[in-house]
Parts: C-alpha cells; structure tokens; sequence
C-alpha cells in the first residue's frame, strides 16, 4: 500500500483512500500488508510501514502480489512490472483522477494492467477479485509481455540516434511526415 503526502501543488482538491484500517483489515487475509507512506501513520498502520530505499523498491513492486494506493506514479511503475495495480484517487467532484490521464487509460483499456478508482470501497472489490484469482501474477506478467512487445526500446533508439547523428535526425524527421 503507498500512501502520498497530498501536499503537491498538483493534489489540490484531490482525495484517496479514507479508512486505512478497514482497507487493511479487509485485504490482511490475503497475504502480507507493507505500506510505504510519505505521511505519518498513526500508531495502528505503524506496524505495517516498511522502510525500503528508493533503489530497491522497484523489486518490492515487482514481486509483491497487489499494489493498492494513492501514489499514482507507484500504480504506473506497479502496472509496468506486471503486477496488478489500483489506484485510489478523485478529485472534488468525486471522479477518479485517472480519466484524465492517457497513460492510466492506455494501461487499462488497452493493457489491462491498471485500475483506478474514486473510492477505496470499489478499489477495495477490485482488490479481493485480484487475490482472489490464483493466477492473476501470470495474468498481469503476460499482459506485461504483450505492452513490452507494443512500445519501442528506448535505450536502442536513442544509442542509435545518436551514433548515426545527424542522418538519424533527418531519417527520423520523414517518418514523422
């Protein structure tokens, strides 16, 4: 679970998850509950918070079954890795944030990878058919595959972009025609 500070400029207005403790009595059965937080916790989410640097968090997100949250950038990364991602989030109208945002729509409508919602109670549904779904880590790092197979190397194009400079630039220029 990732909880955010909600003090960006950017999170004006906005809302997440409500009631962390009955979100987490609900999910405990599950497996494991580890909460990274840029926000106090109060003392009964404290027993769950883990400390992890930033260099190896992305492996946290990679082998854990569930990433439920507010940190938007998480439920990306998460979805990214291949593994199930919900992101709790609205804004003061009370619909979900990720309507506005093209790539937590592509990672759901084309890739299945993402879900967002306006309230913990429908992310929480989501979250317990997930579990729930013995083969859902295999589900999620298939579609994984498939988003990796659809988007270009961006490592490969920009070390050939560079080497063949300045044709590359030209090239480059009359595919975008």
């Amino acid at each position: 679970m990732r909880f955010i500070s909600w003090s960006a400029s950017h999170d004006i207005g906005l809302r997440g998850i409500r009631d962390a403790s009955n979100l987490i009595k609900s999910l405990e059965p599950y497996g494991r509950i580890l909460i990274t937080s840029e926000k106090k916790l109060n003392s009964k989410l404290e027993k769950y918070r883990i400390t992890c640097s930033p260099e190896k968090i992305h492996s946290l997100l990679y082998y854990a079954q569930l990433y439920i949250g507010e940190g938007g950038t998480m439920a990306t990364e998460s979805a990214i890795l291949g593994t199930p991602a919900i992101h709790i989030e609205s804004n003061s109208s009370g619909i979900a944030t990720g309507n506005f945002s093209g790539n937590f729509l592509e990672l759901r409508d084309k890739y299945g990878l993402l879900y967002f919602y306006p309230n913990q109670e429908q992310a929480l549904e989501k979250a317990v058919e997930i579990l729930e779904n013995e083969n859902s880590k295999r589900e999620w790092q298939k579609k994984r595959e498939r988003l990796l197979k659809e988007k270009i190397d961006v490592t490969t194009w920009m070390t050939d972009f560079i080497e063949r400079y300045p044709e590359s630039f030209y090239e480059y220029r009359k595919q975008e025609r």
